[in-house]
């Protein structure tokens, strides 16, 4: 039994009505994540022009396929050009903006665990269990594990 078979001899337009449709909720939420089922769509219904006796299990192998890939390189391209054309490549990336930031600790630490304060923000932070760090103490960020900020003393 074929559940694609009411595809079977379908018009191109009911390809191209969901390819407009879906581009149109991508224009109401501007994800960028329905753009790529739209083109997917758009290009099932060129291959059904060229194709027209394409099979209603080809159609949805074709559309599911096209929108896989165009999703994934899509995402790979966003990613690869979006922080290199935006000279912020540390833009939400929290680890990347507090990384070698100087902290203040607000309380003394107790086996490497504590608290520390940067730009009015407290952060839960992290230090070598033997180090000692007392309430006051600039400590820098070395780099984040999560919402954890692993810091060492600052060397005067």
């Amino acid at each position: 039994m074929d559940i694609f078979a009411f595809l079977d001899g379908a018009s191109p337009w009911g390809w191209a009505a969901l390819a407009v449709g879906l581009a149109a909720v991508e224009m109401l939420i501007g994800s960028f994540f329905l753009l790529w089922p739209a083109l997917a769509a758009a290009l099932t219904a060129m291959a059904l022009i060229y194709a027209p006796d394409l099979s209603g299990a080809a159609q949805i192998g074709l559309f599911s396929g096209a929108a896989a890939l165009l999703t994934l390189g899509g995402r790979w391209a966003a990613r690869r050009l979006g922080a290199a054309r935006s000279g912020r490549p540390e833009l939400n990336r929290r680890e990347a903006r507090l990384t070698g930031r100087v902290a203040v600790a607000v309380e003394p630490f107790e086996e490497g665990e504590g608290a520390v304060e940067i730009d009015g923000v407290r952060w839960r932070a992290r230090a070598a269990p033997d180090a000692r760090i007392d309430k006051g103490a600039r400590l820098r960020v070395r780099r984040a594990e999560g919402m954890t900020l692993i810091v060492a003393p600052v060397n005067h």
